[in-house]
C-alpha cells in the first residue's frame, strides 16, 4: 500500500513503520483503486505537561475526502485511535452507496 507519511519533531523507527504498514492494512478492505492515504504525525510542542503527538491521516478517494485526527501519547496509539476512526467512516460511507444503489434499483433507475 502506498502512502504519504510526514513527521514534524519526530523520528520513527523501522519498527514503527512496519506497525503503521499493518494498521494502514486495516482500512485497504474499504478502499477502491484508486486512492491516496497522507498521514500527519506531530509532537505538539505547545503542552507544558507530557508528550503529546496527534496524528491527522487524509483519504482520498474519487472525489471523497475522509479526514481523521486525534491526539495521544505516543505517535502509534494516535494512529491507531485514527485508524479506527477512518474504519467507521468508511464502512458507513459503503453502507450508505449500497442503500443508495438498492433503492434506485427497487425504483427501476439502473446505474
Amino acid at each position: 500500500m502506498h502512502y504519504s507519511l510526514t513527521t514534524q519533531h519526530i523520528e520513527l523507527s523501522a519498527a514503527d513503520t512496519r506497525q503503521i504498514d499493518e494498521k494502514l492494512a486495516r482500512i485497504q478492505k474499504y478502499l477502491n483503486p484508486p486512492f491516496q492515504i497522507d498521514i500527519v504525525l506531530k509532537h505538539d510542542t505547545h503542552h507544558q505537561q507530557g508528550m503529546v503527538i496527534s496524528c491527522r491521516v487524509n483519504v482520498q478517494q474519487g472525489g471523497k475526502v475522509i479526514h481523521a485526527e486525534r491526539e495521544a501519547a505516543s505517535a502509534l496509539t494516535a494512529l491507531d485511535e485514527c485508524v479506527e476512526a477512518l474504519q467507521q467512516e468508511l464502512k458507513k460511507a459503503g453502507e450508505k452507496q449500497r442503500r443508495t444503489r438498492s433503492w434506485r434499483s427497487w425504483f427501476g433507475r439502473r446505474e
